[in-house]
């Protein structure tokens, strides 16, 4: 038997900390993060929230190159490059505990019964492809009407020793294994751009629509930030045509942190005549059957 959630949420590690300075939260976000999941919890929505890294672990995993694992330096003897990538694993780790437990703080100050989940406990990668997950433990968790809260870590990898398990894969994992009504993603812009938001001709996207074959509607470029070592925006959306695709009635929206529409977008019911900003990914209705 399937189990149905209202509302999976991620909230972007750019959307409650200043990527480009290590360790650094945006207070203002993360109390407008914490108000909101007091609204969703007081309306009785079954709720997954997911949190990225930001400047909280991207930095660590990027100066150690923790994303390509420490097996191809097994049985060589460059033992200090091996023994530098495990190093890295620990301090990427304890940077990522320290946002999630900054979070689960002010969720808890609401009265919200939070419990952090980390992948690192369950989760295992083949290559980086999700092969063991803690789902079940999500599950038990929202029996317990427990709000379940995880975030983007290290994990073992089975064939490079270790890698980033990102926090869009273990949404894309948790669609897979729910029953999910609607999927939000909350970052620092308003939504999909056709450019780069910083540039002066780039045009926010309403709709984003998937076809059968996985290909999308819209000519989009994107860009990485140097030190982001989980796909960025390409992830992002990838991950976002993924759930749409396997899972046509999920809803998928993308909005800014802080708006009334992404506040909108959580807890009331999008349809065609409510207006919004943001991004709308969906699948195209001529493919539906």
């Amino acid at each position: 038997m399937s189990v149905k959630i209202d509302l999976v949420i991620k909230i972007g590690g750019s959307a409650i900390t200043n990527k480009d300075v290590l360790e650094t939260t945006k207070l203002e976000s993360l109390l407008w993060a914490s108000n909101l999941m007091k609204i969703i919890h007081d309306k009785g929505l079954r709720c997954v929230v997911v949190h990225g890294a930001g400047s909280f672990g991207h930095h660590q995993a990027k100066a150690y190159k923790v994303s390509s694992g420490y097996s191809q330096y097994n049985n060589t003897t460059q033992l200090t490059d091996l023994e530098k990538v495990k190093l890295g694993f620990s301090l990427t780790r304890q940077s990522v505990l320290k946002l999630n437990s900054i979070l689960e703080n002010h969720l808890l100050e609401k009265s919200i019964p939070v419990v952090s989940l980390s992948p690192f406990q369950l989760w295992r990668t083949k290559n980086k492809d999700v092969v063991k997950h803690g789902c079940d433990v999500i599950k038990e968790t929202l029996y317990n009407s427990l709000l379940p809260i995880l975030h983007g870590d290290c994990v073992f990898d089975e064939a490079l020793g270790c890698t980033i398990l990102s926090g869009d894969t273990i949404i894309e994992t948790i669609c897979t294994e729910f029953d999910v009504k609607k999927v939000v993603f909350i970052t620092d812009v308003p939504g999909i751009y056709s450019k780069p938001p910083s540039l002066t001709d780039a045009v926010l996207l309403p709709k984003i629509y998937v076809e059968s074959n996985g290909a999308i509607s819209n000519n989009i470029s994107t860009s990485q930030a140097s030190h982001d070592v989980t796909g960025g925006i390409k992830l992002k959306l990838q991950t976002a045509v993924n759930i749409v695709k396997q899972s046509p009635s999920t809803k998928l929206f993308i909005s800014q942190v802080g708006s009334e529409s992404a506040q909108r977008i959580c807890c009331e019911e999008i349809t065609e005549n409510n207006s919004f900003i943001g991004t709308e990914i969906q699948f195209a209705k001529r493919w539906e059957t």
